[in-house]
């Protein structure tokens, strides 16, 4: 049970004993949406300005994120791909997660930084911390419950290929049955109202996909993984 990128991403690095080929998804459970955070006090207020804010620089700028070469340097690396042509970005690896990401922003050692929807969720609630844009088609339901108006990269005309699903996986050659009965099951426990609450109050997206969803989503990811990756010469 993990987060999908690594098992799509880390064959690439021949740095592992397995590829794609000896791993069966079982299904998808919920997403961790990644967004576009700064500092509350922060001069910055749309997506244009950091765009405004970048290109001033010469597309040369420090941002934080949670790692080099994970889902999250991914996903940001392809949306300034589509904002302008030779960056030379540079993600700032805060490998203890969004809390060390937040405390960057709010001394300003980072202007901008892409954390995960559910860790930034008790910094806007607390008013440390804004979010100017989510990374993919709908923003997390507890944003729309409190009435958050953040634009999606959909929204602003923005592809984004990389979207973090969390789900069930194992070895190659469980039997169907095993694979069918524990997919199921998960399907009706994030039906039922109290597991949906109390996932969306941690600040995730139930996201629930079928075996084969998952597989195409992890098949989907390769290519866009791998070409990222080369031209970051992670790889």
């Amino acid at each position: 049970f993990c987060i999908y990128a690594p098992l799509a991403l880390m064959p690439l690095y021949g740095q592992t004993r397995y590829t794609l080929d000896d791993i069966q998804p079982i299904c998808g459970a919920y997403s961790t949406l990644n967004v576009l955070a700064v500092s509350a006090n922060s001069p910055y207020q749309t997506v244009e300005d950091i765009i405004e804010l970048i290109n001033s620089k010469g597309g040369s700028l420090p941002y934080g994120g949670s790692g080099t070469g994970n889902n999250q340097h991914l996903t940001m690396e392809e949306w300034l791909q589509q904002v302008g042509e030779g960056y030379k970005m540079k993600c700032v690896a805060y490998t203890d997660g969004d809390a060390a990401e937040a405390v960057a922003l709010m001394s300003g050692e980072v202007q901008f930084a892409i954390m995960q929807a559910q860790g930034v969720k008790s910094y806007v609630e607390d008013g440390s911390l804004r979010v100017l844009m989510v990374f993919g088609d709908e923003r997390p339901l507890w944003m729309d419950q409190e009435g958050l108006i953040v634009p999606t990269t959909k929204e602003l005309g923005y592809k984004c290929s990389i979207v973090p699903l969390v789900g069930f996986w194992g070895r190659k050659g469980i039997p169907q049955e095993a694979i069918d009965k524990i997919s199921e099951a998960f399907r009706q426990a994030v039906e039922d109202p109290d597991t949906l609450a109390a996932v969306t109050n941690l600040g995730l997206e139930v996201d629930y996909r079928s075996s084969e969803e998952y597989q195409q989503i992890l098949e989907e990811l390769v290519p866009v993984a791998q070409d990222l990756l080369t031209q970051l010469g992670l790889i």
